[in-house]
């Protein structure tokens, strides 16, 4: 019996460590989900901020008498075909990058957090047997 017991628990000081690590191990995937979920709100304020600055960017304020003619005539061309294509860029093609590729990075936190609660909810019911098996044990 005693051998029994020796093995229960040493079982039981096995799955008590593992919970303690899965644990850990949890709570630093919440926190990382949280960063990486602030990260993205913060991201989709800047691009909303960008976007909305679109105006300064594309059509600086210039007076009549600073360009005329053939000068004003080549602004305006570089402001459509440079000028907002770059700009437009970087909302549209670089910041939505980032914003799906910390989307995807949250639902891979997200997926190893719910196995990590499976496991621990798998780890406490184990322990809860052993527990069990170990108080039979001892009352025989």
């Amino acid at each position: 019996m005693s051998a029994d017991l020796y093995s229960i628990n040493s079982q039981l000081w096995q799955i008590q460590s593992s919970i303690w690590a899965s644990k850990q191990q949890l709570e630093q995937k919440k926190e990382e989900l949280r960063r990486l979920m602030q990260a993205l709100s913060d991201l989709r304020q800047n691009k909303s901020d960008f976007i909305t600055m679109k105006r300064i960017c594309i059509e600086p304020e210039l007076t009549p008498k600073t360009l005329h003619g053939d000068h004003a005539n080549k602004l305006d061309t570089f402001r459509k075909n440079e000028l907002q294509v770059s700009f437009l860029a970087i909302p549209n093609e670089q910041i939505s990058s980032a914003e799906t590729t910390i989307s995807n990075k949250i639902l891979s936190v997200q997926n190893e957090i719910a196995a990590l609660e499976s496991s621990i909810a798998g780890l406490e019911s184990s322990y809860a047997y052993l527990v069990n098996q170990k108080q039979i044990l001892e009352k025989a």
